[in-house]
């Protein structure tokens, strides 16, 4: 069955350089055959509107996810890297409080760090803020060792 219109991945593009218009140019280009085949299906002159996002990189994700890890491995508390990042999100306010009816406190219900919700800007932005915060609430060290601790398994 054909995807909805909706739920369509988007087009992704390539910046390219525009030398035999003007050198100092950039344009975007597709970057692969679905992408080139959506914009071939416009007629020239028609008028598009584009949500442009730099895409996640994977290897960033990983490395974060390194870091989840290490705070796992050397703090008590922490049985899972998924219970640091809850901890992490909370630490940093990465979402919200929910008053629930009859509990005797609010429920926190984080943000999602989802490579749909966020792009490789905003991930770079948060990654920064992971760091700090750790550095701050769990592994009192030099954030250069830590990052380096980080890499060792990259």
């Amino acid at each position: 069955m054909p995807r909805a219109k909706s739920e369509r991945p988007p087009a992704t593009w390539k910046v390219r350089k525009v030398r035999d218009i003007d050198p100092e140019a950039l344009v975007l280009v597709p970057s692969d055959d679905e992408s080139l085949s959506r914009i071939r299906s416009y007629k020239e002159g028609d008028e598009l509107a584009a949500d442009i996002r730099k895409p996640r990189n994977v290897g960033h994700h990983r490395k974060f996810w390194k870091l989840l890890e290490i705070v796992r491995h050397n703090c008590e508390g922490f049985d899972s890297e998924e219970n640091v990042l809850y901890a992490l999100k909370a630490a940093l306010g990465r979402g919200q409080w929910v008053k629930v009816p009859k509990a005797s406190r609010p429920l926190f219900v984080p943000e999602s760090i989802s490579f749909a919700s966020m792009d490789q800007e905003e991930f770079s932005a948060f990654y920064s803020d992971a760091v700090n915060a750790v550095l701050k609430h769990w592994i009192p060290a030099d954030r250069e060792d830590l990052e380096q601790a980080i890499a060792l398994d990259f």
